[in-house]
């Protein structure tokens, strides 16, 4: 069973070079894989580095 790394909304958004709003938006929409730990959000890092190669890819 692989086990996938997984960011607070904080650390996510940091990543990101986006507001913490902006990542909430982006779980709530399903651009970003997230689970739900007691009252919080975890972003999986498998879902980061597909948003930002999917960000990378695109012309500018």
């Amino acid at each position: 069973m692989r086990q996938d790394l997984y960011y607070s909304v904080s650390e996510a958004a940091a990543a990101l070079n986006v507001s913490k709003m902006t990542v909430y938006r982006h779980i709530h929409t399903g651009r970003l894989d997230a689970i739900r730990v007691g009252t919080s959000y975890r972003v999986s890092a498998t879902s980061l580095e597909r948003i930002t190669t999917i960000a990378r890819d695109q012309p500018a």
